[in-house]
């Protein structure tokens, strides 16, 4: 019975393969999944490993088959790729290509889309500019020493990452598995947030934290987007860092000309 499943699994996959090449539809990460199995097991070493290798499969072809989708799609491997591969250095060949698609090959892609962090860290420094030139008094009308916006514990990451450590717009808040945070305003009702007037509205690819710390002349203040473009671990970054002048007193607030900027990793 083991052998028979066996061929099943092995006979269906080539019969996918065959029914997407000639209906021209785009195989399905499932599908891909399956065409994945014969090829990981006829690169045992011995036919007694292969064949153990092709009845373990069977028996746990669902639960593969869910597990090697999610993988899939969240490394963007093309389905079309996989199911043309007959080795292993062709299914690797396949990441590969998915890798250097998200990094260079839609460089120009990649690129844009950093605009989304650049223009919003713009966006939270005036905003926090704002709130910390602006004289704010206590319950006994007494004047409130300039600070810049607390940002929460640990600089309040905004969506939060999943328990995987995964960036959240590849995983927690990707309920669509595009490689985008879901627009979700529930997540931006808090810490730094409402007072920068601050949330996304829609589906973005970047995560948001601010960090700030001392008040009058010591205050700071650094703000920070986190990008996984590709989904493959490597988080990009991007700073702006603010300074109070350190003339800075309780009659009058002010920040230095100008802040720093730095990035890491830009295309991740």
């Amino acid at each position: 019975m083991g052998r028979i499943s066996t061929l099943i699994v092995i006979v269906l996959s080539a019969a996918l393969l065959w029914s997407c090449s000639k209906s021209g539809k785009a195989p399905s990460h499932e599908a891909a999944c399956k065409h994945i199995i014969p090829i990981i097991c006829d690169s045992a070493p011995t036919p007694a490993e292969k064949t153990q290798c092709k009845t373990e499969f069977t028996e746990k072809l669902a639960e593969f088959t869910a597990d090697c989708a999610q993988e899939i799609k969240s490394k963007n491997i093309s389905p079309s790729c996989i199911m043309k591969a007959k080795t292993m250095a062709d299914l690797e060949g396949c990441e590969a290509q998915a890798k250097t698609k998200g990094k260079k090959g839609s460089g120009g892609s990649a690129k844009a889309k950093t605009a989304e962090a650049i223009d919003n860290l713009d966006k939270l420094y005036k905003g926090a500019v704002i709130y910390f030139t602006s004289p704010r008094v206590n319950r006994e009308g007494g004047l409130i020493p300039c600070q810049f916006p607390d940002g929460g514990a640990a600089g309040g990451l905004t969506p939060a990452p999943g328990p995987d450590g995964k960036h959240p717009c590849c995983g927690i808040a990707d309920a669509d598995g595009d490689g985008r945070c879901d627009s979700n305003p529930n997540v931006w009702a808090d810490h730094a947030w409402p007072v920068l007037s601050f949330q996304m509205t829609d589906q973005h690819y970047y995560a948001y934290a601010v960090e700030s710390s001392g008040t009058l002349g010591d205050a700071k203040i650094t703000i920070s987007a986190y990008g996984d473009l590709d989904c493959d671990g490597v988080w990009s970054t991007f700073q702006k860092i603010g300074f109070a002048d350190e003339g800075s007193s309780r009659v009058e607030c002010s920040v230095k000309g100008s802040s720093a900027f730095y990035v890491d990793e830009e295309l991740e």
